[in-house]
């Protein structure tokens, strides 16, 4: 069994490569970040996906590009992979995971949406 941490909410950016180390070192399979590049100042709306119908995720919550941050902790652990709890399709470049791939090989698989919802993440870099 693979297990995958998640750190969409972690807020405190600059430990991210701290904390990817201590997964790699736990044994974790790979590490998960969320996509927007932007957020709303006010959600009026009930969120559907919580029992209290409120975002999970404060508002404030920086949001780092996944590829540089991917790319980033890639450089500090050796066997992780990095996957996108998220991934905007329609806002990046469709070629930013082949760079990625180039960049740090063999740390990449990008699957197609119903291979991902029996398996792993959609975009997933290993």
């Amino acid at each position: 069994m693979k297990f995958w941490l998640s750190l969409v909410t972690v807020r405190e950016i600059e430990q991210l490569p701290t904390l990817a180390k201590l997964a790699e070192q736990l044994g974790f399979h790979g590490l998960m970040i969320g996509d927007h590049l932007a957020m709303p100042a006010k959600i009026e709306s009930r969120y559907p996906y919580s029992p209290d119908g409120k975002l999970f995720v404060p508002l404030d919550t920086p949001w780092p590009d996944p590829w540089i941050t991917f790319a980033h902790l890639a450089a500090h652990t050796q066997k992780l992979e990095f996957a996108s709890n998220i991934y905007l399709a329609a806002l990046r470049d469709p070629f930013a995971g082949r760079r990625f791939d180039l960049a740090v090989p063999r740390r990449l698989v990008i699957r197609r949406a119903h291979e991902a919802s029996h398996s792993a993440p959609a975009a997933v870099a290993r």
